[in-house]
C-alpha cells in the first residue's frame, strides 16, 4: 500500500470525488485500491466506494439492491459483510446508494466491451455475467457524505 500511495499521491486531486472498489469478492488488486481509498477518506478526501462487478453478484444481488423479498436460504449480506469487515473504514458508517441503470445499461455494456482483454472472461461465456441487465443493470455505491 505504501508503494501505491507514494506513486499516486502527486496525481490525486483531493477536491475531486474519487471512486474505489469495495473489494467484494476479495480480488487482491481491488482490496489494495479500496485500502488506498480508505486512507484517502481518512485524510479528508471525498471518496466513494462501488460494488465491484462481477464479483459482487456471484450469487446474485442482495434483496435490498433489486427490491425483492430476501431469499431465506441465501444470506448475501453476510457474504458481502465478510469482505467489507476487512476494510480499514467501517462501511456501516457510509451511506449506501443503489442506482438502476435502465437505458444507461447499453452505454455501460459498450464501455465494458472496450475492455477487450478481459471481456470474454468476465462475461463467462453463456453465463452472461456482464451483459445480462439483471446483473449489470445495477450499481451500488457507498458514500461518506
Amino acid at each position: 500500500l505504501r508503494e501505491v500511495v507514494e506513486a499516486t499521491s502527486p496525481h490525486i486531486d483531493r477536491q475531486a470525488r474519487l471512486y474505489a472498489p469495495a473489494g467484494l469478492g476479495g480480488h487482491p488488486d481491488h482490496v489494495l485500491v479500496r485500502e488506498l481509498g480508505c486512507r484517502l477518506l481518512r485524510e479528508g478526501a471525498r471518496v466513494s466506494f462501488y460494488a465491484d462487478q462481477p464479483y459482487c453478484y456471484v450469487y446474485g444481488w442482495p434483496h435490498w439492491v433489486i427490491g425483492e423479498a430476501p431469499d431465506p436460504y441465501l444470506n448475501l449480506e453476510r457474504d458481502w459483510g465478510r469482505y467489507l469487515e476487512t476494510a480499514s473504514v467501517n462501511f456501516s458508517d457510509l451511506r449506501a446508494e443503489v442506482v438502476r441503470l435502465d437505458e444507461a445499461h447499453e452505454h455501460k455494456l459498450r464501455a465494458l466491451r472496450c475492455y477487450r482483454t478481459q471481456f470474454a472472461v468476465l462475461e463467462g461465456g453463456p453465463n452472461r455475467r456482464v451483459s445480462n441487465p439483471a446483473l449489470t443493470g445495477w450499481e451500488v455505491f457507498w458514500h461518506a457524505s
